[in-house]
């Protein structure tokens, strides 16, 4: 009667969805449960927050203007190589849901934030959806500042990018990544890069700043390739840059890849590279595409184009002015940390 009663229990475990459980030594992950539609998730309770949240730099409040963040769709429908961001820990695809614009205006009304960051994956996967949330924010009159990440597709929809102008949005996070088309190949990014240039001739028609990622340290590219990354940034009219070197997260489509090509490797933390550029010929490369991208000049083009889309105010400026000696002091002793570890290292490798 005991082994039945065992047996009962065991087949009921397994038909509990999401669960993991032992069984004779084995870890068992049973399926799991397909996610609620996003709409039926209540929105985050603010006001159990300890405190407010301010656009920061190495621990520097930057403005005395509140941030926030709002998601409003799950998952993505693409299915870039690198990016695991719309797996599971399971390493399954979060399908794409969105919440209907309504719903998301009423979460922004509730916010006392005045500059607010859509945290989806791509905030403009659905055209017409974008146009509506962007009208009701119009129509309700709502003054806020929106940052939203975004594919290069957004320059097919002018009427969508004059809403979301209207609208209040004002930095657009892209994801590039290179400027080299077998690369966007390897990559599966789904546009090459004469695509590239004739988004942004079309996108620097419109009043937003446009921040753009770049992966670099991929397989089989030369050091020239890397460092046309900052060159081709400034032709296609980026304000800014962030680069990353190629890195392997669970689950990527990668990892067998990297695994099958000769001469390439995994740091511990899932960083790419290889017999021809080392970790520290790599990092040494990433200076060179720091200092060739992000001269004094662009700095003043930066502050510029932030005043100029009214993202930063005098105000914002003269709240920053006296603030200005802390951030620089934590950049130079970070930079001087960073030296020391470095020194460290290798005293302990001799």
């Amino acid at each position: 009667m005991a082994h039945k009663l065992k047996i009962t229990q065991f087949n009921t475990i397994q038909k509990v969805r999401k669960l993991t459980y032992k069984n004779n030594g084995r870890i068992i992950h049973n399926q799991n449960r397909p996610l609620p539609p996003v709409d039926n998730l209540r929105h985050p309770n603010r006001r159990l927050r300890r405190t407010s949240y301010y656009i920061k730099s190495k621990g520097v409040n930057l403005s005395n203007t509140e941030f926030d963040s709002v998601l409003t769709a799950r998952g993505c429908p693409y299915n870039c190589k690198f990016c695991t961001f719309n797996i599971n820990p399971l390493g399954q695809k979060r399908n794409y849901s969105a919440r209907t614009p309504e719903s998301v205006v009423e979460e922004i009304k509730s916010l006392d934030a005045g500059v607010i960051f859509f945290s989806d994956d791509n905030f403009f996967t659905n055209f017409k959806r974008s146009q509506r949330l962007c009208d009701l924010i119009i129509e309700q009159g709502i003054n806020k500042k929106f940052i939203a990440q975004a594919r290069l597709e957004i320059f097919k929809s002018p009427a969508m990018l004059r809403k979301a102008e209207k609208a209040g949005f004002k930095i657009m996070l892209i994801g590039v990544e290179s400027p080299h088309d077998r690369i966007l190949k390897q990559l599966d990014k789904g546009f090459t890069s004469k695509d590239i240039r004739e988004a942004f001739k079309v996108l620097r028609n419109y009043a937003f700043y446009y921040h753009c990622y770049f992966i670099y340290g991929n397989i089989g590219e030369s050091e020239e390739e890397m460092l046309y990354i900052p060159l081709f940034a400034k032709e296609i009219g980026a304000d800014s840059i962030s680069f990353m070197r190629l890195q392997v997260r669970k689950f990527s489509p990668l990892k067998e890849i990297i695994e099958k090509t000769p001469g390439y490797y995994l740091s511990p933390g899932g960083f790419v590279y290889s017999d021809r550029y080392s970790i520290d010929d790599l990092h040494r490369i990433k200076k060179d595409i720091k200092r060739a991208f992000y001269t004094p000049y662009q700095l003043y083009k930066i502050i510029r184009k932030l005043c100029r889309i009214k993202f930063i105010t005098l105000v914002d400026i003269f709240v920053f002015i006296p603030r200005f000696p802390a951030l620089l002091y934590r950049l130079i002793a970070r930079e001087i940390e960073k030296k020391r570890r470095k020194r460290k290292k290798s005293d302990n490798k001799k």
